[in-house]
């Protein structure tokens, strides 16, 4: 039997869905939000995602040479550093008012 390391393909997918968080509309970065606050997969869910980046902030010398050597675990960890930057960004536009302009005083 042989075994498939997913690690890459997941990574991928991280990526793809920070870069449409961070890049899409609006309402297309709102929708992958609530998707992955309330996924059922634990791959894919916030709990889990920041629990995992938490008990690998440690290790963070780690995730610095993910580029260099190609190192699937490591690319997983960027992959979720840049998910969770994303929603957090999206989520502060979705909440946050746009800033108002001062009333002119004169």
């Amino acid at each position: 039997m042989v075994r498939h390391d997913s690690s890459l393909l997941y990574a991928e997918v991280l990526e793809l869905l920070a870069t449409t968080s961070a890049r899409g509309s609006l309402n297309c970065a709102r929708l992958v939000c609530q998707k992955v606050m309330s996924h059922s997969n634990q791959w894919f869910n916030w709990g889990f995602i920041i629990d995992t980046l938490s008990q690998q902030s440690r290790a963070f010398h780690h995730v610095q040479l993910a580029n260099s050597t190609g190192d699937h675990a490591a690319r997983v960890i960027v992959g979720m550093c840049r998910l969770v930057s994303a929603i957090c960004s999206a989520r502060l536009l979705v909440t946050q008012e746009p800033p108002q302009l001062a009333a002119a005083s004169g």
